[in-house]
């Protein structure tokens, strides 16, 4: 696991191994990252968000709260 500065976690985040969060990025509570996923700088997780095996999440965004991505996801666009 690789976690830069200014990283919000909220309560009960699960962060699974191999996993790459950049500065300025927060993740609600209750979320939970699986294996080998990349955050890029200043994404916004919302609350229960599940995100996938190897998931790229490669620019500055926002994910809603109850969003489930599948496994090899790759994320350009908000």
């Amino acid at each position: 696991m690789f976690l830069t500065v200014d990283i919000q976690l909220d309560d009960f985040v699960y962060l699974n191994t191999a996993t790459i969060i950049s500065h300025n990025t927060k993740i609600g509570e209750y979320s939970i990252i699986m294996p080998t996923t990349s955050i890029s700088t200043g994404a916004i997780i919302g609350k229960r968000v599940c995100i996938g095996n190897g998931t790229k999440i490669d620019m500055p965004m926002s994910i809603k709260d109850d969003t489930v991505i599948k496994a090899g996801t790759v994320l350009s666009k908000n």
